[in-house]
């Protein structure tokens, strides 16, 4: 593997817990429930990747995204923050990306992993900058 994907995975993979780490520390109800929700379904893939068949991974990974997809929207309907309508529309392009691989039974390639990758580190960005504007209107609000 070329040294510069092993150092953008080490990055993506220290983002997904330095973020949603952060949500939880220094966020609002709203990026708190978010970071929640990409803590479970990041545990939730890892597991089945581990521990499922591989003929029945993707059907459960179609599960996964459109339960997030589904949690995204539920708390963009609830809050109205536009970065967790940018989550829910990336997890419904994700969703996407996994149906057509699944449908057309191609195997996970180079162009699979990258979308996965940005599409991870687009939520990131989102989940970052609901805790950056939640901290910014907390002086306000006191």
């Amino acid at each position: 593997m070329p040294l510069g994907e092993i150092i953008f995975q080490v990055l993506v993979y220290a983002l997904a817990v330095i973020i949603p780490l952060w949500a939880l520390v220094a966020g609002g109800r709203a990026e708190r429930l978010s970071a929640i929700f990409f803590i479970v379904a990041t545990v939730a893939s890892k597991s089945v990747e581990q521990m499922s068949p591989p003929q029945h991974a993707g059907v459960i990974f179609l599960g996964i995204d459109g339960l997030m997809a589904l949690g995204f929207l539920i708390l963009a309907l609830v809050y109205r923050h536009l970065w967790i309508a940018l989550m829910m529309f990336t997890m419904a392009g994700v969703f996407s990306i996994h149906a057509f691989y699944e449908m057309t039974d191609r195997d996970l390639d180079w162009t699979f992993a990258l979308m996965s990758n940005l599409a991870t580190l687009v939520l990131l960005t989102s989940l970052a900058i609901g805790v950056w504007t939640s901290r910014r209107r907390a002086p306000e609000q006191a």
